[in-house]
């Protein structure tokens, strides 16, 4: 049976005697964290329905990642924002709740827990252009995609907008010498950076949830061409699938697609 716990708005106290949540959907799996509490945890890769009886449940809801812009020529493409990233302890209502999971893409799709939580997809990077025209911005979303650069093209191509509380792409630099700049995608804890005359566009770092017992970052921004993403990893490489990141650039004409999203509800047992 779950255990009953109280619901607190800061350190304000709302509720006493409120019970935990359970459901009746096959956990994917349980833990005890490091104080002794357990709990058990369903994690929905892909759209279902949550069986919950009313409760206290963390839930966990990210959007799919922004695809990587394409490039053209010598121009490169910006990094893909990661989805938005909602993280709550919240009271649900018993009864079948309908699970969305967003797919990465341009943009990424949203994810949400019915009408109770949602989160927006990441925007998609920027394009890259060759010659004198003008690189692309980066396109809005939960986390704003990275702006493509140009060559031989004068000034800065912006970084799309951040959604919410989300956080905006890097712009892209355009500059005849140096032509692979692009700014890395919007992170759900911070901004993807500017591509300079001398580097590109990292993408801006993920939230760090250890909802199922592991940390993990999630909605992270892709990098800008040949940038690292919010983890670090080298660009030019799809979003981790189930983590909401943002598709990284290359040098290439190539579009690099985000992860897919997820949502998590965590109750105590």
């Amino acid at each position: 049976m779950p255990t009953t716990g109280k619901l607190y708005f800061g350190a304000a106290e709302i509720g006493g005697g409120v019970s935990n949540a359970d459901f009746s959907n096959t956990p994917t799996g349980t833990y005890t964290d490091s104080e002794g509490v357990s709990y058990k945890y369903i994690k929905f890769s892909s759209s279902g329905t949550l069986n919950i009886t009313e409760g206290i449940a963390d839930v966990l809801v990210v959007a799919g990642g922004g695809n990587s812009g394409h490039g053209s020529g010598y121009g490169t493409g910006g990094g893909g924002g990661g989805g938005g990233v909602v993280y709550q302890t919240i009271l649900l209502p018993s009864g079948a709740l309908p699970v969305t999971v967003g797919a990465g893409g341009a943009p990424g799709g949203d994810s949400s827990l019915s009408t109770i939580v949602g989160a927006a997809g990441g925007g998609r990077g920027g394009p890259g252009h060759a010659g004198s025209v003008a690189a692309g911005s980066g396109y809005i979303g939960g986390n704003g995609g990275g702006g493509g650069n140009a060559w031989q093209a004068a000034g800065t191509s912006p970084g799309g907008l951040g959604m919410m509380f989300g956080y905006p792409g890097g712009s892209g630099a355009t500059n005849a010498t140096q032509w692979r700049n692009s700014g890395g995608g919007g992170g759900a804890a911070g901004a993807g950076a500017n591509g300079s005359n001398v580097s590109v566009g990292t993408g801006g770092p993920g939230y760090l949830s250890s909802i199922t017992g592991v940390e993990v970052s999630y909605g992270y921004g892709g990098g800008g061409a040949n940038g690292d993403d919010g983890t670090g990893a080298s660009g030019g490489h799809a979003g981790v699938a189930g983590t909401g990141g943002g598709g990284s650039a290359n040098g290439s004409n190539t579009t690099f697609a985000g992860g897919s999203g997820v949502v998590i509800v965590r109750v105590k047992v």
